[in-house]
């Protein structure tokens, strides 16, 4: 049985110049999703009137939103890369770095990021209690270790060598 509980994740967020030095994110919301990854379309495809089909790719960012506890420590420093990269005078133009380490040992890396948009304030509920903060990020590439990724890695890389090989042996 996988287990797909989400007890104990943790995400590194780095920014290159209002937070060089990075922050390890564990205070995430209760009422929105910690960590939510959009879906994305990367293509697209047409059949023309004799069937044959027509595709193509399609640039997309990877938009991701983290949910954090309100005036929380993680709050406060997420808010720092959202506060200096508005364009108020002369934003910083973070390259946003997000590594999520998951429970199961599965890590993903979010690379060349850009925050595009988060709270200016704390919001209050009706119920008396602080919104939650959510901030989105769209990045330009992501990359995983798993031990999936790595089987495969290497798989590749066994590959190519046996490859290489059978044609220097004919």
């Amino acid at each position: 049985m996988e287990n797909i509980g989400t007890y104990g994740l943790k995400a590194y967020i780095k920014g290159t110049n209002s937070l060089p030095v990075g922050w390890m994110l564990t205070q995430f919301a209760d009422d929105v999703p910690a960590i939510a990854v959009q879906e994305a379309a990367n293509g697209q495809a047409v059949i023309d009137l004799n069937g044959k089909i027509f595709r193509w790719s399609e640039a997309v960012p990877i938009m991701l939103s983290i949910g954090l506890v309100p005036d929380s420590t993680d709050d406060q420093t997420t808010s720092i890369i959202y506060q200096a990269n508005r364009a108020i005078s002369t934003p910083n133009g973070d390259s946003i770095t997000l590594i999520v380490y998951y429970p199961t040992g599965a890590i993903r890396t979010f690379t060349n990021g850009r925050i595009v948009s988060g709270p200016s304030a704390p919001s209050a509920q009706p119920d008396g209690r602080l919104s939650s903060q959510v901030y989105t990020f769209a990045f330009e590439d992501q990359y995983t270790l798993s031990v999936a990724s790595v089987l495969n890695a290497g798989l590749r890389a066994i590959g190519g060598r046996a490859l290489s090989f059978l044609g220097s042996a004919s």
